[in-house]
């Protein structure tokens, strides 16, 4: 009979690495596609000039969220194949040391309610000024208006680079997180939510407002001026199915969260399922690359456009 040895024992908690290791996936499309969008974005005249720029601040938030999920999924990989499974002890740990605890960054969290904003004034300013809005471009004054609100996203990572707080233990942070209560950790995700309720229900306002005046407009005045409000009319549909979109993924966040229980065995649980939440955003970010990509029928057909061409670029590179 052939001896063999007797397996060793594998430190490899495989359920773990397997949910990371789907997190990094969906994460790499999710930056990909993001990616490809704030090109398009960038290149396409879809949309005027001012919105533009809020349209590319916020594809970039998304983008910002995702690099700082790929990371945590990154660290979550390594944690869980160098080092022993992520065995939870019942004890708090200090914010400091947790610094990818949170599924979307607070300082993130501002800009998705500031673009949507300066959105819902741009929107109306174009709308009470349809006449005249095409040939009116203050683009210096809307990038500073979206430059600003990144500083504090700028001295997050820097505080970060000096004290480099990677947590030893990812599942550990989560279980110190469910100290505190469902609404403390949700605040920021409850309150985006309400307030994408909001401006849903503000730009489907404008776009009856829109139509209303694009009734009144039909034989008074000169083709430019009904071309504007059409422009309003397609923007503000967007916008409101943009904005429902925001509702229904940060919604999910408070409700997926719930956590009812307070003994230190079903907070070990807890913790442990808390793993998935962070496989909420990517998907959204997903959502919104796609949904950005069909709504706009100008967008869509530059980015067929631009897949052709690449396509035959590569295949002329093949053939030579």
């Amino acid at each position: 009979m052939e001896l063999t040895d007797p397996e060793e024992p594998t430190d490899l908690d495989s359920a773990v690495f397997a949910l990371h290791s789907m997190h990094l996936a969906i994460c790499t499309a999710a930056l990909v596609f993001n990616a490809f969008l704030l090109y398009l974005i960038r290149k396409c005249s879809a949309f005027h000039p001012h919105m533009k720029i809020i349209m590319m601040h916020q594809t970039m938030a998304i983008i910002a969220t995702d690099i700082y999920l790929f990371l945590r999924s990154s660290i979550g990989l390594w944690q869980t194949y160098e080092e022993a499974p992520l065995q939870v002890a019942p004890q708090h740990v200090d914010d400091a040391q947790c610094a990818f605890s949170s599924s979307v960054p607070d300082s993130l969290c501002v800009l998705f309610l500031w673009f949507p904003f300066l959105l819902a004034i741009e929107r109306t300013y174009a709308s009470q000024n349809y006449e005249s809005y095409e040939t009116n471009e203050f683009p210096t004054f809307v990038e500073i208006s979206c430059g600003v609100m990144w500083f504090p996203v700028v001295s997050e990572i820097i505080i970060f680079v000096f004290t480099w707080g990677i947590p030893s233990n990812l599942q550990a942070c989560q279980y110190s997180l469910l100290q505190k209560t469902s609404m403390q950790r949700n605040t920021w995700f409850v309150i985006i939510a309400s307030f994408s309720v909001c401006f849903s229900v503000f730009f489907k306002l404008l776009e009856m407002k829109n139509k209303a005046m694009e009734i009144q407009l039909y034989n008074d005045y000169v083709f430019s001026a009904r071309f504007q409000v059409r422009e309003n009319i397609k923007t503000c549909r967007f916008a409101c199915g943009l904005l429902l979109l925001f509702f229904t993924f940060f919604f999910i966040f408070f409700i997926f969260d719930r956590n009812l229980e307070t003994s230190d065995e079903s907070r070990m649980a807890s913790a442990a399922r808390r793993e998935y939440l962070f496989l909420i955003f990517p998907m959204f970010a997903l959502v919104y690359s796609l949904h950005f990509l069909t709504a706009n029928s100008s967008l869509f057909e530059t980015a067929k456009r631009t897949l052709q061409q690449y396509y035959y670029q590569e295949h002329e590179r093949m053939l030579e």
